[in-house]
């Protein structure tokens, strides 16, 4: 089932999007995006952090492709995400529930 949800901040204003996909073993990051103004103040961190208490918490893997060499791989590495594949563009990352 997929899921298109905005990110708030605690005042209400919206800061970005996350889109994922769920199956009844895994979950798949589709897409976050973080307005720019907002992008390095750590809501991104925050919001797969509580993707992966979810998937956890149902013993779930999750999923996820990004750009080589973009941010984001730092990012998704820095929370426990491994490589697991990739293409001419892209690397495959999953989180196996090792590190939250």
């Amino acid at each position: 089932m997929a899921l298109d949800e905005i990110i708030y901040i605690d005042s209400g204003i919206p800061v970005g999007r996350v889109l994922t996909d769920r199956t009844a073993d895994e979950m798949c990051l589709v897409d976050i995006a973080i307005v720019a103004e907002k992008q390095r103040q750590g809501f991104g961190t925050q919001v797969i952090q509580q993707l992966q208490q979810e998937c956890g918490a149902q013993g779930w893997k999750m999923r996820l492709q990004v750009l080589k060499a973009s941010a984001a791989e730092r990012l998704y590495r820095r929370l426990g995400f491994k490589l697991v594949g990739e293409d001419s563009l892209r690397r495959q990352l999953v989180w196996d529930g090792t590190r939250v």
